[in-house]
């Protein structure tokens, strides 16, 4: 197999047989050539493993990794240590492409010498697609902190409302500047795409950018982000540990915004718990409250300056009517 191919698309597999074939398919018919698929089983339990041997044997571009399951980031990676091209897409196997994903993303890429591209997207539910643009209209941005950085460790409404989709399905990465220790585990830390976004930042010069949604991001119910979470708070303290030591190394100094990101620690665990029932939540929930990190979330939660559901979700808790709390918002 040639290793000069200009860009590898890894997709990580696990138990997808009823969306695999769509998202394969949509590689197959990209216009643009010269790309390996990197297909990585997950340790699937349905036929999820047959469907990538089967297109292997087709198609002698396609590879397949078996291995035990770790999780999405863990299949990331081992797609990335086999990997042979110049540019990296990571793609979600429950979702799908247009044409022009790997074509537009590649020239953009490489005719504004970047070392990241990032497109927009559709979000398709119940077959309607809802497309998503960028929140600048710039074919590149060269100031990294301010442009990229910045706008994702900050929770100011000045940078949030810059801030560039962190997911890494909408991405094409220079393999060059991506090391292992970018993989962090999305089964340790919420929004490991985020960490990976920071984590390589400090190797980008130059973020190219296409205002035109060239992915479908699907709707799925059994997806990893509609799945209750056993150790939420601690996967959001994981978080804000990472982001706080990256603030440090690199003389950030964004407190309010840290104090801000504990806040929605909370209110994340508390609409995580009430996915489960009352008992489970009531653990979660009393587990949370016992962390010290829970204290400095509310020493710094203002009534005044919070969402409506932000006060109901803190004033429950202050007054520990927890079953209140569950019932309204058990979905």
């Amino acid at each position: 197999m040639s290793s000069d191919f200009k860009v590898s698309v890894i997709i990580p597999v696990y138990n997808v047989s009823g969306y695999l074939a769509r998202c394969i398919e949509s590689v197959l018919t990209q216009d643009f050539d010269n790309y390996e698929v990197i297909l990585v089983d997950d340790g699937s339990t349905d036929e999820s493993g047959k469907i990538c041997d089967d297109y292997a044997q087709k198609h002698d571009f396609i590879r397949v990794v078996h291995k035990e399951n770790g999780g999405l980031s863990s299949a990331r990676l081992s797609g990335f240590k086999v990997a042979f091209g110049k540019y990296l897409c990571f793609i979600d196997s429950d979702d799908y492409l247009k044409d022009s994903y790997l074509k537009d993303l590649y020239n953009s890429i490489v005719d504004n010498n970047a070392e990241m591209c990032i497109c927009a997207y559709y979000y398709e539910k119940e077959g309607n697609l809802r497309p998503h643009s960028l929140p600048n209209d710039r074919f590149c941005i060269t100031d990294i902190k301010e442009e990229f950085v910045l706008p994702i460790v900050s929770e100011s409404n000045n940078y949030s409302k810059r801030m560039l989709p962190n997911f890494m399905w909408l991405r094409m990465i220079k393999r060059d500047i991506i090391s292992e220790d970018l993989f962090v585990s999305e089964r340790e830390v919420y929004q490991e795409d985020l960490v990976f976004n920071l984590l390589v930042s400090n190797k980008l010069n130059r973020i190219s950018l296409i205002n035109k949604p060239n992915y479908i991001y699907c709707h799925n119910g059994a997806s990893l982000t509609e799945k209750y979470r056993n150790n939420a708070w601690q996967m959001q303290i994981n978080l804000y540990n990472t982001i706080c030591r990256f603030c440090h190394d690199n003389g950030y100094s964004v407190e309010d915004s840290l104090a801000k990101r504990l806040i929605n620690a909370v209110v994340f665990t508390v609409r995580n718990a009430v996915k489960i029932d009352y008992q489970r939540f009531l653990q979660d929930i009393k587990l949370m409250k016992k962390d010290r990190m829970y204290a400095v979330a509310s020493k710094h939660f203002c009534l005044r300056e919070s969402t409506k559901s932000h006060r109901i979700i803190f004033l429950c808790l202050r007054l520990h009517l927890y079953f209140l709390l569950y019932k309204l918002y058990k979905r």
